[in-house]
């Protein structure tokens, strides 16, 4: 499965400090571990679905205050990360 980051997510990611950068990879290795099992629901309860404008997309929760937003296109094997910074549309 390829990760792809958006324009805004990469531009967060690349601001982040590399302690913050190892929680997001471990993250996306969680995340994956998911997605291969191949299931709708994910078991991980860090891992989940949202509503209204973002339904259709997941969050993981990275800390506190800060979110893993990402798609997952499995017809095309991608993991499209919509923002890994704040929480939600900040």
């Amino acid at each position: 499965m390829e990760i792809r980051f958006e324009k805004k997510a990469k531009k967060q990611f690349d601001s982040q400090s590399v302690a913050y950068k190892k929680k997001v990879e471990q993250a996306f290795r969680k995340i994956l571990r998911e997605v291969k099992n191949d299931k709708a629901v994910f078991k991980n309860p860090k891992i989940k679905s949202l509503k209204g404008a973002l339904e259709g997309c997941f969050a993981y929760k990275i800390n506190r205050k800060d979110r893993l937003v990402f798609q997952i296109e499995r017809d095309k094997r991608i993991i499209k990360t919509l923002s890994c910074k704040g929480h939600y549309n900040d």
